[in-house]
């Protein structure tokens, strides 16, 4: 985890952070954009549907992160060796 304080860090660093494995980077992010996202999905989805797709979105943000992070770590060996 980044010894930056969060209104240092911007979207970019988080994202790099959270895609070398720091969950916390991924929970940063998450809070950040978390209640643009559930406006956008009322908009768009309504206000029944909203929370569901808004934690869809994030699942599926997650999973591609979690496979990022297990792809680069078996081509590059674990961050510790490199």
């Amino acid at each position: 985890m980044s010894a930056l304080p969060e209104a240092v860090l911007d979207d970019t660093d988080l994202v790099a952070e959270a895609t070398a494995g720091d969950l916390a980077a991924f929970d940063r992010l998450v809070a950040r954009h978390q209640e643009v996202a559930v406006r956008v999905a009322t908009l768009t989805a309504g206000p029944g549907l909203a929370p569901d797709a808004v934690q869809e979105a994030f699942i599926g943000a997650e999973t591609l992160r979690r496979r990022s992070y297990e792809w680069t770590t078996r081509w590059n060996g674990p961050a510790e060796q490199r």
